[in-house]
C-alpha cells in the first residue's frame, strides 16, 4: 500500500501479529477511514491487546500499524507524532487520582493544545454533557466507577482527535447515564473523529457503529456493516447455542447481532 493510500485511512492494521501474551493476535488486518466507527466484538478475544499495540504499549511480532499514514512502530519520533492524532480511553482508568476531575481535564486540555483561556469552558462543557459536572472539583479517586469512566471518556475526546480508541467506555456506567456517554461519542464522530470501540455492551454497538469486526481467539473471523450482521438470513437453519449460565443474558445478546 502506498503512503498516500495509507493517509486515506485514519487507522490501518496490516497482517498484525503479537505473541507476547496468552491472548496472542494472529494476522489481523482492518482499516478505519475518517468518521468510521468500528466495533470490536468478542469476549476475552484480544481486543485490549489490539488497542495496546496501536498506542505502542505492546510490541508487534510482525505486521504494521499506521495512524494517519504514520507507522507507530517505526521510530520513536514517528510514534509521538502519531499519538497527537489519538484519544484513548483505556480499560482501566488512567488519570491522576489525587487531582480533581477539573485538574485532570486541565492537564489533558493543555496537552491537546487547547488555549489556556478556553480550558475551563471545554472542561465544564464535557463534564456537563457527561453528567458529572457537580463532582468536577472532587478528587477523582473519590469518584464512583461510573464517574471515573465518564472522566476517562472526556479525556479521550478532548480536542476531537482524528482517532478515538475506547475500551469499555460504558462499563460500570449507570444505565440511565449510558446515553450521555454515547451522545458525546456520536457528537465527536459527527465532527470527524473515527472511533475504534471495544465493548461487551450490545447497546454501544447498536448506537454507534457502522461496522463490526468479530474477533475470536486473536483472529479476525468476520468484518462488515452492522446491518449485514443483523439482516443476514438463510433457509432451514438449525442453531444450537452453548452458553455459560452466569453469562447467558450477555452471550445471547451478542447472538442477536448476527441473526
Amino acid at each position: 500500500m502506498t503512503r498516500n493510500e495509507m493517509r486515506n485511512h485514519t487507522l490501518l492494521l496490516e497482517n498484525v501479529r503479537s505473541n507476547q501474551s496468552r491472548r496472542s493476535i494472529k494476522d489481523i488486518s482492518f482499516g478505519l477511514r475518517p468518521m468510521d466507527v468500528l466495533g470490536l466484538v468478542g469476549e476475552r478475544s484480544g481486543k485490549t491487546n489490539i488497542n495496546k499495540m496501536i498506542i505502542s504499549e505492546r510490541d508487534l511480532s510482525s505486521g504494521r500499524i499506521s495512524v494517519k499514514g504514520i507507522d507507530v512502530q517505526d521510530k520513536k519520533e514517528n510514534r509521538y507524532q502519531a499519538f497527537k492524532y489519538i484519544g484513548y480511553c483505556p480499560e482501566k482508568d488512567c488519570f491522576e487520582p489525587k487531582f480533581s476531575g477539573r485538574e485532570n481535564l486541565k492537564v489533558f486540555c493543555l496537552i491537546r493544545g487547547i488555549r489556556s483561556e478556553k480550558v475551563r469552558d471545554v472542561s465544564e462543557e464535557l463534564a456537563e454533557n457527561l453528567n458529572f459536572k457537580e463532582h468536577l472539583d472532587k478528587k477523582s479517586e473519590m469518584y464512583t466507577v461510573s464517574d471515573k469512566r465518564k472522566l476517562s471518556t472526556a479525556i479521550a475526546v478532548i480536542g476531537t482527535p482524528p482517532l478515538i480508541i475506547l475500551d469499555e467506555p460504558t462499563a460500570g456506567v449507570e444505565k440511565a447515564h449510558r446515553s450521555d456517554v454515547l451522545d458525546v461519542l456520536k457528537s465527536v464522530n459527527d465532527c470527524g473523529s473515527s472511533i475504534l470501540l471495544s465493548s461487551n455492551n450490545i447497546e454501544d454497538f447498536q448506537s454507534l457503529c457502522n461496522r463490526l469486526a468479530l474477533i475470536k481467539r486473536g483472529k479476525l473471523v468476520a468484518i462488515g456493516p452492522v446491518e449485514s450482521y443483523r439482516n443476514q438470513s438463510t433457509r432451514g437453519l438449525i442453531l444450537m447455542v452453548k452458553a455459560r449460565p452466569h453469562a447467558l443474558v450477555q452471550e445471547l445478546g451478542y447472538l442477536h447481532l448476527y441473526i
